[in-house]
């Protein structure tokens, strides 16, 4: 058996310290350049290191003006300086491998679960920024790819109407659209049945925008320089033309789903029947973590065709169901001109299909 000196062991631990240490100011520089807003490395760091006592309930970080303190069981461990430059993602990694190191030295608990301290903390720092940022187990997850199991797609024809209803955006959702109609485009109208529709990929609903415009702004992007923005715009090849497009929306419409209703709605494809929807315009920047962990960090806002921005606003639709029963008079809601109209679950409703009907029976 090999036997290595007590001068090569410290200079590998202290090897293996400057490792971790590098990781984390990747991490903390990763998350500042990401966000869309302004955040200190300082509050990252302090914030991830909270994250200690998700591990050891005894393991306590306190923040002071000036210094940092790490404690066990109600006495200080550690406790240093904080750096001069609030942003030194160097100084600021340097702390936080200490006071791992501490904790795993004197807590049972962080030395047998060491390996889960790096997520553990990890997943401590979205939660300073905005909701929609997020610490994710794995890379699938954090793209959404979680309703393997469930079908996000259906459609069927009834009355002559094409009826689409799509939980998810996924890879397969244009194609299964654009076969929906291509089977059945002698139908007199088409039905988005988004209620619920939590969103997916923002790429595959703005392709799907795509098959009933043939110019014009679908969406926009702005990061946290509002001077540079993305476009994306329609191209000629439509699907579907002349014929009425309906789109029912509720509460839990939210991300793609809402990029989608927005789009067709300004631009006077489509009329939008429901309940207020949630208001996520938000795109998030994914940054891998050593562990194959994953932090979603908001970095752009969506922004609809006419320039308004859809996160914490939602859509509002153009006929407001908000409250309605099925037997309701259709005759005075449709009369009715409502400002606002307030966010609510009606997937199960039947009182907007009955609207259609009723629109589509008008313009006959």
């Amino acid at each position: 058996m090999k036997k290595y000196s007590f001068v090569f062991v410290f200079f590998v631990l202290i090897f293996l310290s400057n490792v971790a240490s590098a990781s984390w100011k990747n991490v903390y520089q990763n998350v500042k350049e990401a966000y869309i807003g302004s955040i200190k490395i300082q509050d990252l760091a302090s914030s991830a290191l909270k994250g200690l006592n998700n591990i050891d309930k005894d393991l306590r970080v306190g923040s002071g003006a000036k210094t940092i303190t790490l404690y066990y069981k109600g006495r200080v461990i550690d406790s240093l300086k904080k750096p001069d430059d609030e942003n030194d993602a160097g100084k600021w990694a340097e702390i936080t491998q200490r006071f791992i190191d501490k904790a795993i030295e004197k807590s049972a608990k962080a030395s047998e679960n060491d390996f889960m301290i790096f997520d553990a903390m990890a997943k401590e720092m979205p939660k300073i920024l905005d909701e929609d940022s997020k610490f994710f187990d794995n890379i699938d997850e954090a793209k959404g790819v979680i309703l393997r199991n469930k079908r996000t797609f259906g459609a069927r024809v009834e009355n002559n109407i094409l009826v689409v209803k799509i939980v998810a955006f996924n890879k397969q959702t244009l194609n299964e659209l654009k076969n929906a109609i291509g089977e059945n485009i002698n139908v007199d109208a088409i039905i988005l049945d988004l209620r619920g529709c939590a969103g997916g990929m923002s790429s595959e609903a703005i392709s799907v925008a795509d098959l009933f415009l043939d110019d014009g702004i679908i969406t926009s992007v702005q990061g946290r320089n509002k001077q540079e923005e993305t476009y994306y715009t329609a191209k000629e090849d439509v699907v579907w033309k002349n014929k009425p497009i309906f789109i029912f929306v509720d509460e839990n419409t939210a991300s793609a789903a809402e990029i989608l209703t927005a789009a067709l709605k300004e631009q006077g494809i489509a009329k939008v029947i429901g309940s207020g929807t949630k208001g996520k315009g938000t795109m998030q920047k994914l940054i891998g973590l050593e562990t194959g962990s994953v932090l979603a960090i908001t970095n752009s806002m969506f922004y609809t065709p006419a320039n308004n921005e859809i996160n914490q606003r939602g859509v509002r639709p153009d006929i407001c169901t908000f409250e309605l029963s099925d037997g309701h008079d259709i005759d005075n809601l449709l009369k009715r001109k409502d400002s606002f109209c307030h966010k609510q679950n009606r997937e199960n409703e039947l009182l907007e299909y009955k609207i259609v009907l009723k629109l589509l029976k008008k313009d006959q």
